[in-house]
């Protein structure tokens, strides 16, 4: 009879450190947005507005004993929440989501939804290159999906 392994109650996390490589601004604009199935809403137009940023790993640390991811870029969407900060849930478990996809190995993706006043200020400093490393913090990364627990910007 084989030996079963018992399940851990301890969150894995993965924690990387990475260099900014690139970034760029996406901006898009919808109207007649109504028309399409599935994507009715009240307003009459999209407005879609959110920065990509790519790095390279260069540190990865984690709490898994067995077997390290073999991830060597992250590529980051920061969109812009327009949410007053004094109604966002208290019962917060994550600022964005993770994922890697089949096709690209050693490739991380994510999404993270940043205050606007925060948001609108990266760019400036992405511009004169202020930040030059940023960290993720993933929690739960099973197979192709987690969550993203920090982020944030390095000097």
């Amino acid at each position: 009879m084989a030996r079963r392994k018992k399940p851990s109650n301890e969150e894995t996390y993965d924690s990387f450190r990475c260099t900014v490589d690139s970034w760029r601004r996406d901006y898009s604009f919808g109207i007649k947005r109504w028309e399409i199935p599935g994507l009715e809403t009240d307003k009459p137009y999209r407005e879609m507005d959110h920065l990509v940023v790519t790095g390279t790993v260069v540190s990865h640390d984690t709490n898994r004993r067995p077997n390290r991811r073999k991830i060597k870029t992250i590529e980051i969407n920061l969109f812009p929440t327009h949410i007053p900060r004094d109604e966002w849930s208290k019962k917060m478990e994550a600022v964005g989501a993770a994922w890697t996809e089949q096709g690209e190995k050693g490739k991380l993706r994510g999404t993270v939804h940043l205050a606007a006043g925060v948001y609108y200020s990266i760019f400036p400093c992405l511009a004169i290159n202020h930040f030059r490393e940023f960290s993720v913090k993933v929690l739960n990364l099973h197979y192709t999906k987690g969550s993203i627990d920090e982020f944030s910007f390095d000097m």
